[in-house]
């Protein structure tokens, strides 16, 4: 019987949280995450998760600097939710963006979700 996706998430956050709280592993990390947001996500441009991957936070870190919960950025990295000001705020903060910056990216992220909805 195949294991449930939710046990499967469970278990690669538990490895990503032991790999980034080893000193032995923690540059091997930064330097992954970097490289999946410049090499693998690159047609993506600028979005949340890209800016969050190019500081070396997974998202339970992201979550921590926002004063939020890990489901939250998710959210907000998938494009379904629109942020309150508050929110908005510290993005701006934590990301060292602007404004205008943000919501180009939230533009975006939103005009992407909507076509992964149409599919």
């Amino acid at each position: 019987m195949p294991v449930p996706l939710a046990k499967k998430n469970t278990a690669f956050s538990k490895l990503i949280a032991k790999l980034d709280a080893s000193a032995e592993h923690r540059a091997g990390m930064a330097e992954a995450r970097e490289w999946v947001a410049k090499e693998v996500l690159v047609e993506e441009g600028d979005t949340l998760r890209t800016l969050r991957l190019k500081r070396n936070l997974n998202q339970t870190q992201f979550a921590a600097l926002l004063g939020t919960t890990q489901a939250q950025v998710a959210r907000l990295e998938k494009g379904n939710t629109d942020p309150q000001r508050s929110t908005c705020k510290k993005l701006r903060e934590v990301l060292g963006i602007s404004a205008d910056k943000l919501e180009e990216i939230l533009d975006r992220q939103e005009k992407a979700y909507e076509l992964k909805a149409k599919k």
